[in-house]
């Protein structure tokens, strides 16, 4: 399972974010194109950059007009932003009630998303969806979406961003915060009108500019075709092979295939197995193994960094690959009779999924054996997390993956084990086998267990380093925690173990963690394909290097017993002994 970055803790950041590299990469090949189609919006106008990526980007509405020029108001601002972010208002549950926002308005669950991100306070009375937004606080509401922390500037430590924006002004942090990350041009001789209400225009290039930090943080920017290294020479090439190559009468060149090819071959000469471009006729399979239910075999697996091996570290229940005699720790040698090696961790699980009732035929290497299996094909549902009180009053949470909403499923239990258990003896959290899955998930469930403000990763982008601070309230920090670990703990589970045995000096009990210790950013584009490329080391809270490592146990297991759990056995003979 890969580790994948969502920039804070329920951030829109990571939500498959549409950045502008999709724009750059159709320019490369049609770089006289015009994008905004607006009779209202020429290429003269000042916000005709951001207004023709949002409409290429497909989040805002086709009409003749765009009203560039017009105030936006809430209701408009939210709807643009959550569509930019494909979240689908069909799948929005509504429970927060403002008394100006009747749950069939067009803008319902665009507020309520606005809610569930933390972008805007549900304890007020009203959402004013009418009304509009200052240009400050659009750059708030963005910093929130886009999970960027905006600390307190120390009055001495501040100089005058901008004519109207002097040290003493109240929305001094967050504006000095977009201008340290390049979102906003700091310039003290000229006027930022932060009280102004930002216009339709005016937020387009803003959030324009948001997508182009949050990809410029991996390195790469496209203010103009030139920035992309040697893209003349790409798109020359793509041109005359086109144009001039020479073919058989009646015979013409695949150009869907010739740029497909050129984009993997990208990626592919990175070397590294963690990143990976995922065509459209293969991106719906593999979103699916990040949000729960799907038809495959019913395993977890995880790819070796340096021999590329795929390790076979759990099973979904109701997995007919264990029925069948299919073990933890078995490697995946060749899938229907096809060798996987040197392929993606996508790849291989592409060929392994597909319709409930089919088969696939799997040889694995067991302990220096090769073994062939038939395994079918099932409708599955993950189980994200489970918990139930041991002992009469220890919690028992054992979280399996971290999807992108399982801190929705692991705050229910939490609230279920309260009633029953109000104040535990302990708590044993149980991330053994867990592969990982989002970090913004780990960090939402960590703030229950981490003192509050208290650093819960390190990320190290090559040309700076970010520490992620804990937002919550840590309201379970101060309990005896017990973290159960193995080699199968990576990535996002390994962040959550390490932070804990860190910040709250929680005991580790285990082996040896499986040392996933990079981070990597999803891209879906226009097309449905995605780009999945690393761009961050992590760190642990502590800034201990974890990739190719692991992370040590406080208390090791080094026995085997069918009949005992042993790292339960061990954390109820050290919490007795407390």
């Amino acid at each position: 399972m890969a580790f994948f970055l969502k920039v804070e803790k329920n951030s829109l950041a990571m939500k498959f974010p549409k950045i502008l590299a999709s724009a750059s990469l159709i320019s490369l090949f049609f770089t006289n194109t015009a994008w905004a189609s607006f009779n209202d919006v020429q290429d003269t106008h000042p916000n005709y950059k951001g207004i023709s990526y949002l409409e290429l980007q497909g989040a805002i509405d086709n009409s003749n007009d765009f009203r560039p020029d017009e105030s936006i108001n809430k209701a408009e601002f939210f709807k643009i932003l959550f569509t930019l972010f494909e979240e689908d208002p069909q799948n929005v549950t509504q429970s927060i009630k403002f008394m100006d926002v009747n749950s069939n308005a067009w803008f319902a669950p665009y507020t309520e998303l606005a809610v569930q991100y933390d972008i805007i306070n549900s304890n007020t009375p009203y959402f004013h969806p009418e009304s509009g937004i200052s240009r400050a606080n659009a750059v708030k509401y963005l910093m929130k979406a886009y999970g960027i922390p905006t600390p307190i500037v120390p009055i001495s430590e501040r100089k005058p961003l901008f004519y109207d924006v002097n040290e003493y002004n109240p929305k001094y942090s967050i504006i000095k915060k977009a201008c340290d990350y390049g979102i906003l041009d700091e310039n003290p001789n000229k006027t930022f009108r932060p009280y102004a209400n930002i216009t339709r225009g005016e937020f387009a290039d803003l959030l324009f500019s948001f997508d182009q930090w949050n990809t410029e943080i991996s390195g790469i920017s496209f203010d103009n075709i030139s920035e992309i290294h040697k893209s003349e020479i790409l798109a020359d090439i793509w041109t005359r092979i086109v144009s001039n190559y020479y073919l058989p009468a009646g015979s013409e060149i695949d150009e869907e295939v010739l740029f497909q090819s050129a984009v993997k071959g990208l990626v592919e000469s990175l070397n590294d197995p963690y990143s990976v471009y995922i065509p459209p006729t293969d991106s719906d399979a593999y979103v699916t193994q990040l949000t729960g239910n799907f038809e495959g075999i019913g395993i977890y697996m995880l790819q070796e960094e340096t021999s590329g091996k795929f390790i076979i570290s759990d099973f979904v229940p109701n997995s007919h690959a264990q029925e069948v005699g299919i073990l933890v720790g078995d490697t995946i040698e060749e899938v229907d009779g096809i060798n996987v090696a040197g392929m993606s961790i996508e790849e291989v699980t592409n060929r392994i999924k597909g319709t409930a009732g089919t088969s696939v035929k799997l040889t694995i290497r067991r302990n220096g054996t090769p073994h062939t299996y038939v395994v079918e094909r099932r409708a599955l549902e993950l189980l994200t997390e489970e918990g139930y009180i041991l002992n009469d009053d220890i919690w028992y949470i054992d979280i399996n993956v971290f999807t992108d909403d399982v801190f929705i499923g692991v705050n229910t239990l939490i609230n279920e084990l309260k009633a029953q258990v109000p104040e535990p003896r302990a708590i044993f959290i149980d991330l053994r086998r867990n592969g990982g899955g989002f970090i913004n998930s780990s960090f939402r469930v960590m703030e229950h267990f981490l003192p509050p403000k208290a650093p819960m990763v390190q990320l190290d982008y090559g040309s700076f380093t970010t520490v992620t601070n804990n937002p919550g309230d840590g309201e379970y920090a101060s309990y005896p925690i017990y973290v159960f670990v193995d080699e199968y703990t990576a990535s996002a589970s390994e962040i959550m173990a390490a932070a804990l045995k860190e910040q709250s000096n929680a005991i580790l009990i285990g082996k040896t963690t499986f040392g996933k210790g990079t981070a990597q950013q999803i891209t879906r584009y226009w097309d449905g394909s995605i780009l999945k490329i690393t761009i961050a080391q992590w760190l642990s809270s502590n800034g201990t290097i974890i990739q190719g490592k692991g992370i040590e146990p406080n208390i090791k297991i080094t026995m085997e017993s069918s009949t005992l759990d042993l790292w339960v056995e061990k954390a109820l003979q050290d919490l007795n002994e407390r």
